[in-house]
This record gives structure tokens, C-alpha cells and sequence, in this order.
């Protein structure tokens, strides 16, 4: 019997290291040629330092303040400051004091008898000291110094304190310091107002952007723009209409022809919401109809212009446009910037979209429900529907109480982009994978493999209950010690999957500082398998 000179082929295994999805949430590229270190889910997981982290949680500040929070208005002083809540029962409208925690069951509010509970604030610096200005479009302005306590801005002559002449301030929708003045946008008119330099009150002085807009409409907000031009840094003026149209101003007085200049008009999209407007680390961002727009980024080229895929957002358009077409009409919208934490939050009516100003890798936050977002002391506060202020991004779990007990685990969810292992039209048999992450507690995190662009969970319902089911298999972590302080926590899940393209998924519960760093493979590779 002849002897079989062939030996059988024996499989060779493969493992290799990826990258957690530290480019973001991507709903931009297609499964196939978006980029590996993106994510086609990514909830409550915010690009950071060390990696792809679990967002932090809030805690309770105010409770029990009667209505829905709308607004939260803050004052700076020097070395004091304060916040209030606009609150709203849906009836009458009333301004509460909040700047200390605690339940407020009973407390005496600062002023009642207001029309609704959505407000618009400056802060401005003179000789008499600093102060806090703040319009509705149906009340008089409020007015808050060190020196005068709370009062309210009437119409009247401009020489009697509190008092502005030429434009009643019950009809005042927006107000911005720009150049040392107060500027202020009339309702439903194309006209907006300015006092003399370094005036709370005083005489207005008229200005009509309508003969520059093509589109008609009325202004709707009033923005400072600190752009770097040939003279330097110069701060500009933004005026914004509601359909659409911003018209960029530049110099000191607009009373003098040869230091006041129009520099250009540009159509931008409709806004979305009243708070649609924020100074953001130096440049200026506006949410639209169209996108998220840079205004540093839609000046800088033609290459880099408004409708650019260079434009901050570019890669999250598409939830930007579903949240927009189901939600443009509800309250709630705002662009937040959270310097602390160099993050750039726009909150939605649902949820809020967050970005890592510095790598602008995007993700989506759940849990928070907040109507309204406020600096204050630097910590980031929001205000909520059912009557509470909140101290948002704070420490690791969700809803702590006012005397820092309690808490909810923060639950969290990433899909990263499919890879083909540098093994492009053959079959991957993975064996076994093993994220790797840093937390101060062992991780409560289930691990998944799918496979040839599977998504068919990834848009369901997440809820903490699924942590009792793995989707392929669940495991305990081992556990070791990291440099920081911070745990590793590294353990093979056995997988037993094939398919040409294959990506990783994680669900899971936190209640403490947690990173996801990378994900170790063992494969092998071949036509058939």
C-alpha cells in the first residue's frame, strides 16, 4: 500500500491588537469602508485620555422647585457668584435662587408672575461692577448686580435707573456684550438695539439689518465671534435671522461709518431651538436645519466651507438630521461648552450628542433628561422636566442624592466599526477576544463578536437588564493592578465565529471610572475554513 507523502495543513493562529473606537461615533461612512478605530454605536462612552470611557454621572443640587426648569440664569462676580432656575408650571413662570443645594420644598422664589421660564443672559463687566442682564421676549429684563441686588430693567427714559429708552425691553428676544456695549434683537422684527459703551441701561440707538437679508424673516439671535483676521484677533458680530441668513459685523461703533463694517453675509440653514448659538474654545458654533456649523471652519476656505465634510459634526450628521426632523419643535435644544472636560455638548430633547473638543470624536449621552445646560462655578448644571437641577458629568454614577448617597449604575453600549483583519476576501475563524479595560472596580460588561456586518441589535432598546444575558458569552474578569490606581481588567471570551469581516461589541454597567483601551484577537485565516 503506497505511503501518503502530504501532511495534513495545520492551522496557524493569528492574534493582533485594536484600537477601542477612539475616532467616535460615525454615521457617515457605509459598514464597509468606514474607518476601524470608529463606532456605529457608541452610548454613554466619551473619547478621553486614556481611551473610550464611560460618560460620568450627576448628582441632585436643587430638588422639588415646582415646574420644569427651563432656564438656568447665572451671575459671576469677582470673587462671588449665583444661579436661579426659570421655572414653569405651564400656567405662570417664576425665577428661583439655587445657588445652594438643598431642597427647596416651600423657599420663597425671587420673582413670580413671569410669562414663561425661557430666557436669554449676558453677563457684563463696567465700573460699577458685574452684572447679569436677561430677556424673555414678554417681561421685563432682569437685572442682577453686586452692588443693586435683583431688580428689573422697564422702559422708560434712560436717565432713571433700571430704565431703557426707545425699545421696551418686554419685547427684547436676544442680548449679547460685543465691544463693550449691550446689543439686544427686537421681536419679530428685522431691528435690533445698542447702548453707549459700558451701559446696563440708558438710551438705545436703533439699528435695521432688514434692508441686508434676502430671505425675509426676523432676527433671532445676536452672537460675539472672536475671529483671527490680518489685524489680529478681532470680535465680531453675528446677526442670525430665522431663515437662515448671518451677517457678520466687525468694528467698535455703529454709529461711525469708518469703524463699523459689514463683512459678509452667509447662508447658514434655519435655526433650531432659541439657544441654538455658543462661543465654544474660541470659535463660534450655530445648529441649523442644514448641520452643526463652525463659523471658524466656514470662513477658513472654500475647501472648509459650511457644507465642507471638514465641518466639526461631519461625521454625525445623519443622527443630527433624525433628531432634527422628529424633535425641531420641541424645547430643549442647546449648544453647551464644558471647558473642564473639553467637551462640546449639544443637548437635543432626547439626549445629548458630545464631543471631545480636541480629537472631535462624537457619542451619544442618555440619562441625563435635561431641558437646559448652565456653567457654573465650572462644574457643568442642568435643569430638568420634573423640577430638579442637577450637577451634570459628575463623578460615576446617575441621580445621587443631595447628600452623595444613593445612585444609579450608568449603563453603556459601543459597536465599533467592522475590520477584515488585513485579511481582505477570506474567512476569519475567531477563537477568542479580550478587551482590555481600566476601571477602579471589576468592569460588569458583557462581550459580543459579530460577524460580515451584522447590526441587527445595534439600534434596539438599551436597558441594564440585558447584563443578565450575554449575546455570546459572559464571563468573570480577571483583575490586576494599573499604574493610575485604575484596575485592568483583562479575560478571553471564547468566541467560536467566522465570517470575512468582524467587529466587537460591549454592553455593560458601571458605577465607577471605566476605559476601554483595546481588544487582543485570536484567529485564523482561510478560503473556506
Amino acid at each position: 500500500m503506497p505511503v501518503s507523502l502530504h501532511r495534513p495543513v495545520q492551522k496557524v493562529n493569528f492574534t493582533t491588537t485594536t484600537p477601542s473606537p477612539v475616532g467616535g461615533l460615525n454615521a457617515r461612512d457605509t459598514l464597509i469602508t468606514m474607518p476601524q478605530e470608529d463606532a456605529s454605536l457608541l452610548r454613554n462612552m466619551i473619547v478621553d485620555a486614556y481611551g473610550t470611557g464611560v460618560r460620568r454621572g450627576s448628582q441632585k443640587h436643587a430638588i422639588n422647585l415646582g415646574g420644569e426648569v427651563q432656564t438656568l440664569l447665572v451671575w459671576m462676580g469677582g470673587t462671588s457668584s449665583k444661579m436661579w432656575a426659570m421655572v414653569t408650571d405651564n400656567v405662570t413662570a417664576w425665577m428661583t435662587e439655587v445657588t445652594t443645594s438643598g431642597d427647596y420644598t416651600g423657599v420663597a422664589k425671587a420673582i413670580t408672575g413671569l410669562s414663561h421660564a425661557q430666557w436669554q443672559q449676558t453677563n457684563f463687566a463696567n465700573s460699577g461692577g458685574q452684572h447679569l442682564v436677561a430677556f424673555n421676549g414678554a417681561d421685563d429684563g432682569i437685572w442682577y448686580s453686586s452692588s443693586g441686588g435683583l431688580t428689573r430693567l422697564l422702559l422708560g427714559d434712560g436717565i432713571v435707573s433700571g430704565t431703557i429708552k426707545n425699545i421696551d425691553p418686554k419685547v427684547i428676544v436676544a442680548v449679547v456684550t460685543h465691544q463693550r456695549r449691550l446689543w439686544f434683537a427686537q421681536k419679530d422684527t428685522m431691528v435690533a438695539w445698542y447702548l453707549p459703551t459700558d451701559q446696563i441701561y440708558g438710551i438705545a440707538s436703533k439699528f435695521d439689518f432688514g434692508p441686508l437679508f434676502k430671505l425675509g424673516g426676523r432676527l433671532v439671535g445676536l452672537f460675539t465671534w472672536s475671529k483671527n483676521t490680518y489685524k489680529g484677533p478681532q470680535d465680531q458680530l453675528v446677526v442670525v435671522t430665522s431663515e437662515g441668513e448671518a451677517a457678520v459685523y466687525e468694528g467698535t461703533d455703529p454709529a461711525s461709518a469708518s469703524s463699523w463694517a459689514l463683512v459678509g453675509i452667509q447662508t447658514i440653514g434655519s435655526p433650531v431651538g432659541t439657544n441654538f448659538g455658543g462661543n465654544i474654545s474660541g470659535d463660534l458654533f450655530l445648529l441649523t436645519e442644514q448641520k452643526l456649523i463652525s463659523m471658524n471652519l466656514a470662513s477658513a476656505s472654500d475647501t472648509a466651507g459650511i457644507n465642507s465634510s471638514q465641518q466639526v459634526a461631519a461625521k454625525i450628521h445623519k443622527v443630527f438630521d433624525k433628531e432634527i426632523t422628529e424633535n425641531k419643535d420641541e424645547y430643549g435644544w442647546q449648544i453647551f461648552d464644558y471647558p473642564a472636560y473639553n467637551l462640546l455638548i449639544v443637548n437635543t430633547p432626547t439626549h445629548q450628542l458630545v464631543a471631545n473638543k480636541v480629537t472631535r470624536a462624537w457619542s451619544e449621552c442618555y440619562g441625563f433628561s435635561a431641558l437646559c445646560w448652565q456653567l457654573f462655578r465650572q462644574d457643568a448644571f442642568f435643569g430638568t422636566a420634573t423640577g430638579e437641577v442637577y450637577q451634570g458629568f459628575w463623578a460615576y454614577k446617575d441621580k445621587i442624592e443631595l447628600d452623595g448617597t444613593g445612585g444609579d449604575p450608568i449603563p453603556y453600549e459601543a459597536q465599533q466599526a467592522f475590520t477584515l483583519m488585513d485579511a481582505p476576501g477570506l474567512n476569519k475563524y475567531v477563537s477568542m477576544v479580550r478587551p482590555s479595560l481600566l476601571s477602579e472596580e471589576a468592569p460588569q460588561t458583557l462581550v459580543g463578536v459579530l460577524f460580515d456586518y451584522n447590526i441587527s441589535t445595534v439600534f434596539g432598546a438599551l436597558t441594564t437588564e440585558d447584563i443578565e444575558s450575554a449575546f455570546w458569552d459572559e464571563d468573570v474578569w480577571d483583575v490586576g493592578t494599573w499604574g493610575s490606581g485604575l484596575l485592568v481588567s483583562q479575560e478571553w471570551t471564547t468566541v467560536g465565529g467566522i465570517g470575512y469581516a468582524v467587529t466587537i461589541r460591549l454592553k455593560g454597567i458601571a458605577t465607577a471610572e471605566t476605559y476601554w483601551i483595546a481588544t487582543d484577537w485570536i484567529y485564523n485565516v482561510g478560503p473556506g475554513l
